[in-house]
């Protein structure tokens, strides 16, 4: 909330731009619940000084002098209004963030069951031709991935860290193709 330079409330000489800057500060704080159309003392604004000042236990005469202790205390509730709708803006966020990091966790299982169950039916109808095809499509991916992200080095990598990353590949890939 800006200063006021000028004294707002009824029965003084008001400022449009303060009386403007005085609505908007009651109307955020949720004293004052109206549409703002111009910068005149209106019924609902004296309301919300008043109530104001009655809630915070100042002195009762509607008015908000510049730097006065009505006005004061008007800035730090709207600073206090400010943070909780930050807040809150926060949390919607970061509660997004845990719903898809959980979808996308759901998604990586629901995978890895899937090629464990490919896998094992391979295993079991005893088809080494059909394993050894899935391996070689999931390292030309591979392959074709770290080639794009300029990583060649792969290749000299224990197996079991090539074979990591492939599977991890695949997931992010498919992650892509679903977006």
């Amino acid at each position: 909330m800006k200063h006021i330079k000028n004294s707002v409330g009824n029965f003084v000489q008001n400022d449009e731009a303060d009386v403007l800057i005085v609505k908007n500060a009651l109307n955020d704080t949720g004293y004052r619940d109206a549409p703002i159309y111009n910068g005149i003392i209106d019924r609902e604004t004296d309301q919300a000084i008043q109530k104001f000042q009655v809630e915070k236990g100042l002195k009762v005469d509607g008015v908000l002098y510049p730097d006065g202790e009505t006005e004061k205390e008007l800035r730090k509730e709207v600073l206090q209004a400010d943070a909780t709708k930050k807040i809150k803006k926060t949390r919607t966020r970061g509660n997004r963030l845990i719903d898809v990091m959980k979808n996308s966790e759901q998604r990586t299982k629901e995978r890895m069951s899937e090629d464990q169950k490919r896998l094992e039916n391979m295993l079991t109808n005893d088809d080494p031709e059909s394993v050894s095809e899935l391996a070689r499509q999931k390292s030309n991916h591979l392959d074709n991935v770290l080639k794009d992200a300029g990583v060649s080095a792969v290749h000299s990598s224990p197996p079991i860290l090539r074979e990591f990353l492939k599977y991890i590949f695949s997931i992010e890939k498919e992650d892509e193709k679903n977006k």
